[in-house]
């Protein structure tokens, strides 16, 4: 690790490491997203199906405790450009977070009466991705003394190295509870391995508990919290209102349905990732007309990139997608795409809400994110009961364009005053 850490260290051109950020961005991403879609492939070549369903209902419960364990802190981390807060300061929230959120994955199992093989998969995996959570503390330290790419490189071979040995054990042993406890172990070897020597060199010290600060830094990131556990729940709301309703035969057909939409999501992240602190300075440092074309830039990209893997999709994505998982999609086509469309929506919609988290605006961010829930939550299975797949597709567009449009306005308002001010 020591020479890998002077390798990292050899340059501190912000271009090169920029540069060196976006294309790790990429291979870790690539490599996040496609545990879900490897999983699943090899449970449907086998045959498992309703195991495969079992699989996806875990990667919902695990993503939504997730929310809880990050609590909001992350996207005010790496934003915290003037230190208000130390890294110390963050340990704790951390703490405070993670105890939330293994306490919320225990009730969860229970709440919903799993047992068996679908319990231990939920609790397993949900454990595997909760390491993500203590991992971010560094990584998000690192970012904020700009140094991104350190932690991008370091999670890439965590990534890489745990989901080798989660098939490896799968192959082996038949059993994908094995593998995914096997990844977990791993994780967390690597995770201290890792971080060991780079966490002196960015003071990542641990302090006395400062009460104040931690109470504010709580009440700071209370609301994004909230919010970004809705946001998880807006994004798995099909596959809960499908455990609800439906059975695990039709949840592992959405799964596969919904591999490419991650696609969007990928790419997206790849490259509007990386400027997120760049444009947190432009704000912090009142350039507001460079805040604002970055904001535009990044928009545009987005809305670019989901038309392009839209009309892939239409065109060859779901007949290789059946091609890969041996199963015939082609009648879920109108399903297909409007998930795809959806795709495009939530990563605008998340976009947008990282840009609500940088200017402030974290209560009016909690307000429409609670008008989106409740229109979820309140014709969530009612939809899905009466449409099937086609209303888990309709029920992950639908609370994105409520997240946009009312997001949107608030940006709007915020943006004409920055203007006038501007002009003054």
């Amino acid at each position: 690790m020591k020479k890998f850490k002077t390798w990292m260290f050899e340059s501190n051109n912000e271009k090169v490491i920029l540069k060196r950020a976006t294309f790790w961005n990429l291979i870790s991403s690539l490599l996040n997203a496609s545990m879900t879609a490897v999983i699943i492939f090899f449970m449907t070549r086998a045959g498992q199906t309703e195991i495969a369903g079992f699989f996806s209902i875990a990667t919902a419960v695990a993503y939504q405790v997730q929310a809880i364990g990050f609590f909001g802190v992350r996207n005010y981390h790496i934003a915290d450009v003037t230190n208000r807060y130390s890294f110390s300061d963050f340990v704790y929230i951390n703490l405070f977070s993670s105890v939330l959120m293994i306490v919320s994955l225990i009730f969860i199992i229970f709440k919903n009466g799993y047992s068996g093989e679908k319990a231990l998969i939920v609790l397993f995996y949900s454990l595997f991705r909760a390491i993500d959570v203590y991992e971010a503390l560094f990584h998000d330290e690192y970012q904020r003394q700009g140094r991104i790419d350190i932690g991008l490189i370091l999670q890439t071979i965590r990534y890489l190295v745990s989901l080798t040995v989660l098939i490896v054990l799968l192959l082996i042993t038949g059993s994908l509870v094995i593998g995914i406890i096997g990844a977990l172990i791993i994780s967390i070897l690597l995770v201290y391995i890792q971080n060991k020597d780079f966490c002196e060199s960015f003071r990542c010290h641990i302090r006395k508990l400062q009460i104040a600060k931690f109470k504010n830094l709580l009440w700071v990131c209370l609301p994004i919290c909230i919010a970004g556990f809705i946001s998880i729940y807006l994004t798995n709301a099909p596959k809960y209102a499908i455990d609800s309703v439906m059975n695990d035969q039709v949840q592992g057909i959405f799964a596969i349905l919904f591999v490419p939409v991650f696609t969007i999501n990928l790419l997206a992240t790849v490259i509007y990732r990386p400027y997120i602190t760049q444009i947190s300075v432009e704000w912090t440092y009142g350039r507001k007309r460079q805040f604002i074309k970055m904001i535009l830039k990044q928009v545009f990209v987005i809305i670019l990139l989901s038309l392009t893997i839209i009309v892939f999709g239409y065109i060859i994505g779901l007949k290789l997608l059946g091609m890969v998982y041996s199963i015939d999609l082609m009648p879920y086509m109108s399903e297909f795409l409007i998930l795809l469309i959806g795709g495009g929506l939530n990563t605008l919609a998340i976009f947008i809400n990282q840009i609500m988290v940088i200017i402030g605006c974290y209560h009016w961010n909690l307000i429409i994110y609670l008008v989106a829930i409740l229109i979820t939550v309140l014709y969530g299975d009612t939809i899905v009961m009466n449409h099937q797949l086609m209303g888990a597709s309709i029920l992950y567009s639908l609370p994105s364009i409520v997240l946009i449009v009312f997001s949107l306005i608030v940006l709007i308002i915020k943006i004409c005053r920055l203007r006038s001010n501007l002009r003054n």
